[in-house]
């Protein structure tokens, strides 16, 4: 197994395909590398966010200076960035937590309350901001899965992150991830 930078990945793939007996996917495992793609889908993360007024709160509640939360837009500083959007999954979440919370305080008959999922499906199809926000915790919380993987060598964990995040890249126009990651191969790689 090989983990390589984007363009590195996709001249490694050419040699895999060109020279298949030599170098073949059987007997070697090219893979991207795991900082690049987290650079990457901070990238699609700060795309979502841009222009909903994330780094004005950022700003205003202090996590950073008004210029260097336009920075975590497009993750100009990885860590930083990563930092900035762990804030953010648990402050959406908190708020979440709230206002299930307080929907659960105003059912007056306890049996007709609904489970957490289901009241989240609700809202979603209910309202557009909350389906915006609830997106936001959704990719949020996919990076910090996806990065737990790495953290942990998880390679089964790895796999179903990439595969989740797939859809992001292509639909936030994100062309060289969205183009090469499903050319991994890495499932058949172990069958």
């Amino acid at each position: 197994m090989i983990a390589l930078d984007q363009p590195l990945f996709a001249v490694g793939k050419e040699i895999q395909w060109n020279w298949s007996d030599l170098y073949g996917e059987k007997k070697f495992v090219v893979m991207f590398g795991g900082l690049h793609i987290e650079m990457a889908f901070l990238k699609v993360i700060g795309g979502w966010l841009q222009g909903s007024g994330w780094t004005t709160v950022l700003a205003d509640t202090n996590v950073a200076t008004p210029g260097t939360t336009e920075s975590f837009v497009k993750a100009a500083n990885v860590t930083r960035s990563y930092q900035a959007h762990q804030v953010t999954a648990c402050s959406l979440f908190i708020l979440l937590q709230k206002a299930y919370t307080k929907y659960k305080e105003g059912v007056a008959n306890k049996d007709d309350i609904m489970s957490f999922e289901s009241w989240c499906a609700q809202q979603v199809s209910a309202t557009p901001q909350f389906q915006y926000w609830y997106a936001a915790l959704q990719l949020e919380l996919l990076l910090l899965v996806f990065l737990k993987s790495l953290w942990v060598a998880d390679f089964y964990l790895y796999d179903n992150g990439i595969s989740k995040m797939l859809p992001w890249f292509f639909a936030m126009n994100h062309s060289n991830y969205a183009r090469w990651l499903p050319c991994r191969s890495m499932r058949h790689a172990f069958t």
